[in-house]
């Protein structure tokens, strides 16, 4: 079908944010001299405050076992879009075809692609310029998912008609197409309808191709529901309704929801609408209170390295940047991601597959820190097209589960930044902090490739006394396994071993970890980050680490 270029214009709405409630009410320098103050979290979604055994030493046996965790809520934006002729879904595989974007919505872009990969469509049913909906079967797998998982499609959802599904572990994601008109406003609506509405939903809009068009975690503050509403489709054809919870596949709220597509009001628009962008780009945004959240899309290729800069630009602006899959699941996130200042970046990171990836720039939060805001600067980097290096030169991360990695205090609190050490609590007791990490390996990795794996720390931060007064670092492999505030989780469990000690923020070799876990047909890595010694000394001595990365270099060819 040939692309026709829409532009529709979406009015700003109610934005809602808290996003990455980060620790530690203490002031951090690292060896080069930089100090900003951390907050501590107070979670917008219920943690159980429990009384803990008291903090000991961790030991190399300490039985433990694990269930269910914390979670926060997520901000809202709206912004205009610009958007090329929607693929559609059909029942024979189509030719294949180049996206291009083209970036004239605001924030204003500055494109200068330098890479664009293609993709080839998936099997699809072929659209009309109605609205008539096509037979309720279920039509295929969505296979233009950049997750590492392909959910099943759902039969068409029909206008007025409320569907129900299930969200739960084994099924983290459902996928509904339904069938649109250009230029009509939609309001699309997901509500947890268990009695004791325990599912946190999470919403998006998507292209047949993937592409993300809207998004909404929480209709309010309060509310947990997901509703994007005055969507406009930028062509006759078929969309997909992607249902999940907050975290994605990675997340802990199970149930059962509804979900309802109706007609709406062009001039009541409400979720995160998302940007276009391409490699090579630099676009340019605000961050503020009525918009604390911006969304962009981006198509990438399977080996592209890529880099992400979001750095201020005006304001006070303290930037986060997070980069998801096209089913909602976080894949790296950062906050200060350069020495010395409160901008954010990451760097060298892979894509493991074809399609398109959401970036989202937002702003730091906490409950003891005022709301920043201020004019930001987001830059899209191909570092390496695929196919263009040999395949050692890069290092592939392993997913850094967010949701089950958290930084554990002796008095059962629960952090989203990741810092070893001890703190001084109102009644002036020492307790300790220590980052428990779980990451999960890529699926598509075989044991005969891995050529090493290596923890990195990204920045460190010390306050206090430091390394000084913490001596030794040691990190354990522990298999705790889900992180639960209901439960001693201070002290390792059985089995727990001992990786290595460092005096600083030295890499840490993970390669016999890594292929041990794989020999046993493992797929999580699971580490606990402890000073054993610790400072004692009445102070509160702290290394905060500003993005910790399991790396994973594979040998230079498959033979």
């Amino acid at each position: 079908m040939a692309a026709r270029r829409m532009t529709m214009q979406i009015v700003s709405g109610i934005a809602f944010a808290v996003v990455m409630l980060i620790a530690a009410g203490c002031s951090f320098t690292d060896r080069h001299g930089d100090s900003r103050p951390l907050g501590l979290i107070v979670p917008t979604r219920n943690i159980t405050e429990i009384a803990i055994l008291p903090q000991s030493t961790p030991s190399e046996t300490v039985t433990q076992d694990a269930t269910a965790a914390s979670d926060t809520a997520a901000p809202t934006t709206q912004a205009a879009i610009t958007e090329e002729a929607t693929p559609t879904l059909g029942d024979t595989a189509t030719s294949t075809v180049t996206d291009s974007p083209t970036d004239t919505a605001s924030p204003t872009a500055t494109p200068s692609a330098t890479h664009t990969p293609t993709a080839t469509d998936t099997p699809t049913l072929t659209a009309t310029s109605d609205t008539t909906q096509p037979p309720l079967t279920t039509v295929s797998v969505f296979t233009n998912s950049t997750a590492f998982l392909q959910p099943q499609l759902q039969p068409f959802v029909a206008l007025d008609t409320p569907v129900t599904g299930e969200i739960n572990d084994g099924s983290p994601v459902v996928v509904y197409p339904f069938r649109a008109m250009a230029g009509v406003p939609y309001n699309i609506s997901v509500t947890s309808v268990d009695e004791n509405f325990a599912l946190d939903t999470l919403l998006l809009i998507l292209t047949t191709k993937g592409q993300e068009l809207a998004r909404n975690d929480d209709r309010t503050f309060e509310v947990r529901d997901s509703q994007v509403r005055g969507f406009i489709p930028p062509e006759d054809g078929d969309y997909l309704l992607v249902v999940t919870r907050y975290y994605g596949r990675l997340g802990f709220s199970t149930g059962t929801f509804e979900l309802v597509v109706e007609e709406g009001d062009e001039n009541d628009s409400f979720g995160e609408f998302s940007l276009p962008l391409r490699y090579g780009s630099t676009v340019e945004g605000t961050i503020d209170d009525s918009d604390s959240e911006v969304v962009y899309s981006f198509r990438g290729a399977a080996g592209d390295v890529i880099s992400v800069n979001l750095r201020a630009i005006s304001g006070n602006l303290d930037t986060v940047v997070s980069m998801t899959d096209n089913l909602g699941t976080t894949l790296i996130t950062n906050d200060d991601g350069e020495r010395n200042t409160t901008n954010s970046a990451f760097n060298e990171y892979v894509l493991l597959a074809d399609g398109y990836y959401t970036l989202i720039a937002t702003r730091y939060q906490s409950n003891d820190t005022d709301l920043t805001s201020g004019d930001y600067e987001l830059t899209l980097t191909l570092d390496a097209a695929a196919g263009s290096y040999p395949r050692d030169a890069y290092a592939i991360d392993a997913l850094l589960d967010t949701q089950n990695s958290r930084t554990l205090r002796a008095d059962a609190r629960f952090y989203t930044s990741y810092q070893a050490g001890d703190v001084i609590d109102n009644e002036g007791s020492e307790l300790r902090m220590q980052p428990l990490l779980t990451f999960r390996l890529p699926p598509m990795l075989s044991l005969d490739e891995i050529a090493s794996a290596q923890l990195t720390w990204g920045f460190c931060y010390e306050s206090g006394g430091g390394f000084d007064a913490l001596g030794e670092l040691t990190i354990y492999a522990d298999e705790y396994g889900r992180i639960d505030a209901g439960r001693d989780l201070t002290r390792t469990t059985t089995g727990a071993r001992i990786i290595d000690t460092i005096n600083g923020c030295d890499p840490v070799d993970m390669t016999d970890t890594v292929r041990q876990i794989m020999e046993t047909n493992g797929s999580v890595v699971q580490l606990r980050v402890v000073f054993r010694a610790g400072g004692s000394n009445g102070e509160s001595d702290q290394v905060r680490f500003s993005q910790p990365r399991l790396q994973i270099t594979r040998t230079a060819s498959d033979g």
